[in-house]
């Protein structure tokens, strides 16, 4: 019997160090692909139910480490260039997102009904969006005394959707369910700097010198940024903090100017089981990832499609009057070709 096709975009794939390769959550493995051609050249398997987290370990490009965690209730650790299994840690229970603090190393488990998401490059902050509410925590060091992690709470009028840290300085960025983007800076300054007295000689209690923060939440500021007509799916600063990136339903990448709220848009979807490669800020596609693609809408070619069992090639009609050749053989996409209507 043969099989193909697989879905690459029901987790957030990453990055190898080197950026030479990328990891992608392909149902019970992690499929690596490199970035120059798209091919895929290994995999990383060994769980026995859906993959919903891979992270590359930071440091050394010359070093080739993730973690990978499952439904199957475990966590495991990878040597992913030999494509070796190193560390197996047994949850007992299902995992669906996960995240591993820099500093520490280690990963840290999802609640089922709560998000973790952390400041990559220190591992300082993590947080939780729940309901109408963002709760952020300052992580112990590792050599620390404390037993219990100083944390803040900043609210709301809506539900959360996604949340994300600045890379260096006290920014956090969510978005809510109408698609409007908040950002708070200097979060926390009150109590995870100075001991809760003052903010630069300010009070933080006093909300006239707040610009936009809600009752005795913990920020110096808030902004709020709209153009997402629904909930977003993606946020995102870069690596340098420079740009915040999103990604809503509506099929549509925008890229926001931190410091001066200017955007970029770039029409594009991973709905049709595809991945795409930008060159950022200019947002120029450098490589897509093609899986089977699925049409999203039933027309009345949706689920037909031509198998040719010499070379396992199956031709399939996707979006926008399109053909796409898929290989079983390889388990990629070989081509797609745009039919022409021609009318008498």
């Amino acid at each position: 019997m043969l099989r193909g096709g697989k879905s690459y975009v029901s987790a957030r794939p990453a990055f190898a160090t080197d950026a030479k390769r990328l990891l992608v959550c392909t149902g019970t493995a992690v499929s690596i692909f490199t970035t120059s051609t798209g091919l895929q050249i290994s995999s990383l398997e060994g769980h026995n139910a859906s993959v919903t987290s891979v992270i590359v370990v930071p440091g050394n490009k010359a070093l080739s480490f993730c973690w990978t965690a499952s439904v199957d209730g475990t966590i495991r650790y990878w040597d992913f260039a030999v494509a070796e299994l190193m560390k197996t840690i047994d949850i007992k229970m299902p995992i669906f997102s996960m995240v591993v603090p820099s500093t520490m190393g280690q990963p840290v488990k999802e609640h089922k009904k709560m998000i973790f998401r952390l400041f990559r490059p220190s591992g300082k902050f993590f947080g939780i969006r729940y309901k109408r509410k963002l709760h952020i925590w300052r992580v112990p060091a590792i050599d620390s005394k404390l037993m219990i992690a100083k944390n803040i709470t900043l609210h709301h009028t809506r539900n959360f959707n996604v949340l994300a840290f600045h890379p260096t300085q006290t920014i956090v960025a969510a978005d809510d369910t109408s698609g409007r983007i908040l950002i708070w800076t200097g979060f926390g300054k009150g109590i995870f700097s100075d001991g809760g007295k003052l903010m630069k000689g300010r009070s933080m209690n006093n909300e006239d010198e707040r610009d936009g923060v809600r009752g005795d939440d913990n920020a110096h500021a808030s902004s709020t940024w709209h153009w997402h007509g629904a909930g977003i799916s993606v946020l995102s600063f870069s690596s340098d903090g420079a740009y915040l990136y999103s990604g809503g339903m509506e099929g549509v990448f925008v890229v926001w100017q931190l410091d001066t709220g200017k955007k970029k848009f770039l029409q594009i979807s991973c709905a049709d089981n595809q991945i795409h490669i930008l060159k950022m800020p200019s947002m120029e596609i450098l490589k897509s990832i093609s899986g089977i693609k699925v049409q999203r809408y039933t027309t009345e070619y949706a689920g037909k499609f031509a198998f040719d069992h010499t070379d396992g090639l199956v031709a399939l009609c996707t979006e926008n009057y399109r053909i796409q050749f898929y290989s079983l053989f390889d388990d990629r996409e070989m081509s797609e070709v745009k039919m022409c209507l021609l009318f008498n």
